[in-house]
Formats: C-alpha cells, sequence, structure tokens
C-alpha cells in the first residue's frame, strides 16, 4: 500500500467552463447617511462632551466612530530666550526629522473615555492601556487612518535618537518613506508652527541665533486629527470580526477626559549647550493650550422594511474589557539603561 495519494489537479482555465456564471446581489440600507455632532460648548479644556439623538429607533448605527478636532499643544524651549543659553546655531525643534506628534495624538492626550449607551454605561483608561494594545495591531489596520490621524506606532528604536538619519525614523517627513504606503512616518502629518500671538512661523525648525539664544521661549503646534476611539468596547476601531449595527438606540453620549499632554509629542531634538560636552534636551515641556471645532462623525443606515422584518429583534455584539493594573514603583529605572523591576502579587476575579 503506498503512502501517497494522489489529487486530480485540473487546470483552471479549462475547469472555470461553466456554462452559467453566479453573479452576488448585496442588500444593504435603503440610505447610507453620514452626520457630524459638534461638542457640547463651554465645558473647557479638561473634556470633550458628546450629546447624540438618534434619528429612528429602527436606525442602525456603525460602531465605527470617528472624533474630529483640532488641537494646539504648547512646546516650551529648555532655556527659554537666556542669551547665549545654546552653542550658535543649534537646532533646537525640527518636525519631521527630530520632533513629531505621536500616533493617534488625541487618544493619547485622553486620560479617560465613558459613554452612556441606552443607560448602559462604559468606560476605558486610554492612557494606561493604549500603548501596549496598539502594539497588537498590524500596521496594515493602522494604516487606513493615516491621512486623518498620525498612526505608525513605536516598534522600531528603544530610543528615537538611535533612528535619527536613518531611513526607518518614525519621526520623519515624507522623504523617507518607502514605496509601502503602511509605513508613513509620524512627520508626515501636516502641522503648523505658531507664536504665542497666534502668527505662523515661517519654518517647521526652531533654531538658535549666531548668540546661541532662542527666537522663542514657546510656540504653539497645531494640526487637526480625526481619530476611531480606541480600546473602547463596544465599539470598533482597526479590523473586526463582527461588524454589527448599533439598533434600538435612542440615546448615546460620550466623555472624553483630557490628560497631560506629555504623550502627544515625540521628541528627540537634543542642542549642545553653552560651554557643555554634552548635549541636553531642548524641550522642557509639553502641554496643552486649547481644542476647538471637536465633532464626533456617525453613519446612520436606515433599514428597508423587508430586510428589517427579517432581522433579530435582539442586537448581540461583541464586548472587551481592558483593564490595567499599575504599579507603584520602588525604584527609578535608570535611563537610557533601563533597569529590573518587580511587580507585587495580583488576584484576578471571575477568570472563566
Amino acid at each position: 500500500m503506498t503512502d501517497f495519494k494522489l489529487v486530480n489537479i485540473v487546470d483552471s482555465q479549462l475547469n472555470d467552463i461553466e456554462s452559467e456564471i453566479t453573479l452576488p446581489v448585496i442588500t444593504g440600507s435603503s440610505s447610507n447617511n453620514f452626520q457630524t455632532f459638534n461638542a457640547q460648548a463651554g465645558i473647557g479644556n479638561s473634556q470633550i462632551q458628546f450629546n447624540v439623538q438618534v434619528p429612528s429607533l429602527s436606525t442602525a448605527v456603525s460602531r465605527h466612530f470617528l472624533v474630529q478636532t483640532q488641537l494646539d499643544i504648547q512646546v516650551d524651549i529648555t532655556g527659554g530666550v537666556t542669551e547665549g543659553y545654546w552653542e550658535p546655531d543649534e537646532v533646537l525643534f525640527s518636525y519631521g526629522k527630530s520632533n513629531s506628534l505621536q500616533a493617534f495624538p488625541l487618544n493619547a492626550l485622553l486620560s479617560t473615555i465613558q459613554s452612556n449607551l441606552n443607560n448602559a454605561n462604559f468606560s476605558v483608561n486610554t492612557r494606561d492601556v493604549m500603548a501596549g494594545l496598539l502594539k497588537m495591531y498590524n500596521y496594515e489596520e493602522l494604516a487606513r487612518y493615516n491621512s486623518l490621524s498620525p498612526s505608525l506606532i513605536d516598534s522600531f528604536y528603544q530610543d528615537y535618537r538611535d533612528g535619527l538619519g536613518s531611513n526607518n525614523n518614525v519621526l520623519a517627513n515624507y522623504s523617507t518613506g518607502s514605496y509601502a504606503k503602511e509605513y508613513q512616518p509620524r512627520g508626515v502629518f501636516p502641522v503648523v508652527l505658531l507664536d504665542l500671538q497666534g502668527n505662523v512661523l515661517p519654518s517647521l525648525e526652531i533654531r538658535a541665533d549666531d548668540a546661541g539664544t532662542s527666537p522663542l521661549a514657546s510656540f504653539i503646534v497645531r494640526f487637526k486629527t480625526t481619530e476611531p476611539l480606541l480600546f473602547l468596547s463596544p465599539y470598533i476601531s482597526g479590523n473586526s470580526n463582527n461588524h454589527g449595527a448599533f439598533l434600538g438606540i435612542n440615546n448615546l453620549t460620550l466623555t472624553m477626559n483630557l490628560g497631560d499632554a506629555s504623550r502627544v509629542m515625540s521628541n528627540a531634538s537634543y542642542a549642545l549647550r553653552k560651554d557643555n560636552e554634552d548635549p541636553v534636551k531642548t524641550i522642557a515641556n509639553v502641554s496643552l493650550k486649547q481644542y476647538a471645532g471637536a465633532s464626533l462623525m456617525l453613519n446612520f443606515l436606515n433599514i428597508p422594511p423587508t430586510l428589517y422584518a427579517k432581522m433579530e429583534a435582539k442586537n448581540i455584539v461583541n464586548y472587551n474589557q481592558y483593564t490595567s493594573y499599575n504599579y507603584t514603583a520602588g525604584m527609578t529605572l535608570p535611563k537610557p539603561n533601563g533597569g529590573t523591576m518587580s511587580s507585587v502579587q495580583y488576584s484576578f476575579n471571575n477568570i472563566q
């Protein structure tokens, strides 16, 4: 008895000869509408709030939400405008080379997100879970947001400075991008630099003058970003094995709590101080100046009666809860070499 099994494979040019062709017919909504809801006014810079009234209980709502806003981020230069603080002509800031935005900067600005959906409450501590969970995505999934938001995550170097001048510097501009559009550096994303009086600066680079003095103590990085609600289940972002829309929704609220802006930008700019041998950081602080024009973008689908009659009365969607277990360190990790830390023992309940 032979160990081989023969399988007949017919040339597709011959096997595909048929007397009929099967054509798919897709049934969908009778109308597919995209609507924008402005954020609640008078909240200040600590929160972004939305209150949505769905047109009808029979209107399906896509679970892929997008939030768009303009952000003004204030960047403070180390030493301010102290005369002769730097060596002459030192580069203090260079967007698209040594400085850029972080991936999904609006989400990076958030501390927590809460949502109420038909009196059901959902929340996620975005700041604690975002960095780790983003690394579980494929680049191709995140690349769908490239023109809406910077999306390339940190996964190449331990220190941003190691990537300066390389062809895989995540802070770089479009000139270092490859043929694969999925790998666009974050410095590709357009920004405008302004002084604190609102005047547009002529360049994306800030350099000390011949006397080693910075021309500005602080400046504004302004940009408009459009991002999904990362990791707030049952809303979805990226690819999902369940694209089922919400149905039977009459009220929806969303509260985005803003934290400090330290994670909004990625800075690898170092320069020589006057009479100092070692380069020092040129950026002293990054903070949120303001946000403007925040809006929530929703996709409503009107279902034809014939299709609605075939649908289930109850809509079950997948739900994921992401919980962080923060550890208060008893030691400070030495930079840049790092160190070893041991966590305390955690007890997990209701694991099935």
